[in-house]
């Protein structure tokens, strides 16, 4: 095993050291470049590593020489020591972390009963995360131009969502008894609970004819955005998209049958965007269109057949 050593924070350039307002940053991104060397990150310091193009990378306490590429992802928490190597003019690039972030985050995962991992964790094939290293290469760039540090810090939590989500898929037996630990019994199979899906179903009919938003849904029941889309998924089986779109053809179907409002009206009051819109949705759903559900919910009642007069 290698032991730390006393080597360069990052590979810099000459006289590239992070300015005064980055040593500060709870989040700053820098490049790594070069053949194979060893890095100590600084004290107190988490990072995220990922490279772009063929590497080697490994990690002390934790990972072994590892082939990676563009799409891995290596977290290293406060404390480790790093190697990396990079093949031809491929480089990497490094997110160095204020552990109070992991912490936010992980108060953030915990309805969803994962935890951004405590040790050096890699990850390979993460699709999702290729699409994050550009915007954190231009923002890490943009170093003192406003709104860059927010930005780079968004993307910082959504790396460690990542890395949390890729964790608990790889050690799902650790998950649970982090789980058991923490609650005192074995976790639920779902955190959306019946009562808050009644919550839910409550804010979309008070507001059918509107635009729900994501964020909305998810502050009925306290989560964010993003663990409310999985825990969503989870409890009810299906997207909030899907989920909302059921309950606006519900409730067309249930006007077209109550009044006598045209199907133009009964869509926009469901909140679709047009008749055309709710033709094609109420179809899919029931097999047949508003106008044909409609004649025969207003069809009139066949009339008796006259009963001739007694002589």
């Amino acid at each position: 095993m290698h032991a730390p050593v006393h080597a360069p924070v990052f590979a810099v350039p000459p006289g590239a050291a992070p300015s005064a307002t980055q040593e500060c940053a709870m989040v700053t991104a820098h490049e790594l470049a070069g053949p194979a060397q060893r890095f100590v990150l600084p004290a107190g310091r988490d990072a995220i590593l990922m490279p772009l193009g063929p590497s080697i990378l490994s990690a002390f306490p934790g990972i072994a020489a590892t082939r990676a590429s563009l799409g891995t992802v290596l977290f290293i928490p406060a404390g480790t020591c790093i190697s990396a190597g990079f093949e031809d003019r491929h480089s990497a690039c490094l997110l160095l972390l204020d552990p109070e972030l992991r912490g936010l985050v992980g108060e953030a995962l915990a309805p969803c009963a994962v935890q951004v991992p405590g040790t050096a964790f890699l990850m390979h094939g993460a699709h999702p995360v290729r699409a994050l290293v550009p915007l954190i290469r231009r923002f890490g760039a943009a170093d003192g131009e406003p709104g860059a540090a927010l930005a780079l810090r968004a993307l910082a939590e959504l790396l460690l969502h990542e890395i949390a989500l890729g964790h608990a898929a790889a050690h799902p037996v650790a998950a649970i008894r982090t789980d058991t630990r923490r609650l005192g019994r074995p976790p639920r199979a779902e955190r959306i609970q019946p009562h808050h899906l009644a919550a839910i179903d409550s804010f979309i009919d008070r507001n059918i004819e509107n635009v729900l938003r994501i964020d909305d849904l998810a502050a009925q029941v306290g989560l964010s955005r993003y663990h409310f889309l999985r825990c969503f998924k989870r409890a009810t089986g299906s997207s909030p998209l899907q989920y909302v779109l059921a309950r606006r053809v519900e409730h067309a179907r249930q006007l077209l049958a109550q009044s006598e409002e045209s199907i133009a009206a009964v869509a926009y009051a469901a909140g679709f965007s047009s008749q055309s819109h709710l033709n094609a949705m109420f179809k899919r759903h029931f097999g047949i269109t508003p106008g044909a559900f409609v004649r025969a919910q207003r069809r009139p009642a066949t009339a008796p057949e006259a009963v001739p007069a007694l002589s």
